[in-house]
């Protein structure tokens, strides 16, 4: 028997779970860049891996997200530009941490 999630779910996950994860990518790289440089630098590699991980993570499943919802024409404009931008961000915050790392 399949797992089928309801449509209020599978926004959560699909949708919203990434944007927290963004959001939570946000704040540590905020901390990260609060601390000495001296720390910074110790803890320089494992932040990099935290980041490339959970953002590989958001990143997949928010572009696969948004190519599904694009290629089967669904509505939902919003969820498709909030799909869009939780692939996107956490590029960019791993640009900026390269910067201050």
């Amino acid at each position: 028997m399949a797992f089928v999630a309801k449509p209020g779910l599978k926004n959560v996950l699909l949708y919203y779970l990434p944007a927290v994860c963004n959001a939570v990518l946000i704040i540590y790289l905020a901390w990260t860049a609060s601390q000495p440089v001296a720390l910074r630098q110790q803890q320089g590699f494992q932040t990099f891996a935290l980041f490339y991980a959970m953002g590989g993570a958001v990143v997949a499943v928010s572009a696969i997200t948004a190519f599904v919802q694009i290629s089967s024409q669904q509505s939902g404009r919003r969820l498709l530009i909030l799909a869009l931008l939780n692939a996107i961000i956490p590029t960019v915050l791993l640009l900026i941490l390269l910067q201050v790392l």
